[in-house]
């Protein structure tokens, strides 16, 4: 691993000489000057094996990241910048030198601070990293107007298999628009909704639109303000995946859970009858909502 010591400058001066075995630096929990981010920096550009940049809680400055700015699109895997203000102008200087084609595939941003006046930068990304992947921004200041703006920017068969946008204030979301936003993105495997304050009308709304995602196994709605209402909407999602041949092997690959909302169990059974034609499916349905009732 990379060795932290207690001097950040020690750190720094090892990255011009060691690269893991990935092609990951990782600097996390030192705190860097503006001077020493340079000197990281220039080690990423004379070292092009160099695919990922792990810098949690790093204590950046706008000056730090308008350093890096020059050069984490050379980056062919992750940036994790967790844990670093990046509200305000701090975004706009990092990201604002990013040009189209840069290979990126994991981008993470959670815990920075940002809010629906930082989303517009966020979505630059999807235009500029035709590869990316994987986008955390869980843990942030992220309304529904914001991230509606992040998923109408998802462009036409995206490659991003990941997103979470957990542990932010988005009641009121226009489902409707974010499911079909999320059928743009064909290879989607997961979505984060944890925590978001999510009532059913967001819920129902979106739910029928994924029935048309192969890929997706996961939909994390857990400690969010939901009721039994929207249970036949996912009983109505596992139906028609079932039908249309879309769920291969086990349904159980469709994990829904709605762990810490208010479903009564004879809710969960009516549903459950609702879907009966495979055991897989009554089993399935079950196992995860009863789960998800007894873990609240």
């Amino acid at each position: 691993q990379f060795q932290k010591s207690s001097t950040s400058s020690h750190a720094v001066s090892a990255a011009t000489s060691w690269i893991s075995l990935n092609g990951i630096i990782d600097v996390s929990n030192i705190r860097l000057q503006p001077s020493e981010t340079a000197a990281l920096v220039y080690a990423i550009n004379q070292s092009p094996t160099i695919n990922g940049l792990w810098m949690t809680q790093c204590g950046l400055t706008e000056e730090s990241l308008s350093a890096l700015a020059g050069t984490i699109h050379q980056l062919k895997g992750s940036a994790l910048l967790n844990r670093n203000d990046l509200s305000k102008t701090r975004l706009y200087a990092l990201l604002r030198h990013i040009p189209s084609g840069t290979r990126l595939t994991d981008v993470s941003f959670s815990e920075c601070q940002l809010t629906d006046e930082d989303v517009s930068y966020v979505a630059r990304l999807f235009k500029q990293c035709t590869s990316l992947k994987r986008l955390n921004l869980s843990s942030n200041s992220i309304g529904p107007t914001g991230a509606l703006h992040i998923f109408n920017s998802i462009p036409q068969n995206s490659p991003l298999t990941y997103l979470t946008l957990k542990c932010n204030d988005l009641r009121g979301l226009d489902g409707a628009a974010v499911g079909r936003a999320l059928q743009r993105a064909e290879q989607l495997k997961a979505v984060d909704f944890s925590n978001c304050g999510l009532r059913d009308d967001s819920v129902e709304n979106m739910l029928p639109h994924l029935s048309s995602l192969v890929q997706i196994e996961k939909l994390a709605l857990d400690a969010n303000n939901l009721t039994g209402k929207i249970l036949p909407v996912v009983a109505d999602l596992f139906r028609k995946r079932q039908q249309t041949r879309l769920m291969k092997q086990n349904l159980q690959t469709m994990g829904i859970n709605v762990c810490g909302t208010d479903i009564s169990e004879s809710q969960l059974s009516e549903c459950a009858e609702s879907c009966s034609q495979t055991d897989d499916v009554l089993h399935t349905l079950k196992f995860i909502l009863l789960e998800g009732k007894l873990n609240s």
